[in-house]
């Protein structure tokens, strides 16, 4: 009696195949099924209006005591001490206790209002709830 080889099939018998198409089945619909994060949304930059221009901006005296260099406006409201310079050195204007300085001041004043009021996305749950 002649010995005949066993017949092997590169394909999964029907019955895994069966199995593995419920298996990824089940896995798609409990993906799709659970909630879905919320996405955030990048939030606008805050407007500096007129304070954008100004490396310095101070209330009541902008003091420097040594070699430094400032790249922008320079400026003092409501108050009018500014000194240091030189031998500091200003790559921009000086405006003090003047309509520049006020506004400069005023709307930095929104700007600070606009960055306090936003809500903060990366902040979590966790750290939210533990503020409380």
């Amino acid at each position: 009696m002649p010995l005949q080889s066993p017949i092997t099939s590169p394909c999964p018998p029907a019955s895994r195949t069966g199995a593995r198409t419920r298996l990824l089945l089940a896995v798609s619909v409990i993906c799709l099924a659970l909630p879905a994060t919320q996405a955030l949304a990048a939030q606008p930059p805050v407007g500096l209006g007129t304070a954008d221009d100004f490396a310095v901006l101070a209330g009541s005296a902008v003091t420097n005591t040594g070699p430094t260099t400032v790249n922008g406006d320079l400026g003092v409201s409501p108050g009018t001490a500014m000194t240091g310079w030189p031998p500091g050195i200003a790559n921009g204007s000086f405006y003090v206790a003047d309509g520049v300085a006020n506004q400069a001041k005023s709307d930095l004043t929104i700007a600070y209002d606009d960055a306090a009021g936003r809500t903060r996305p990366w902040r979590s749950r966790r750290t939210s709830e533990a503020s409380r």
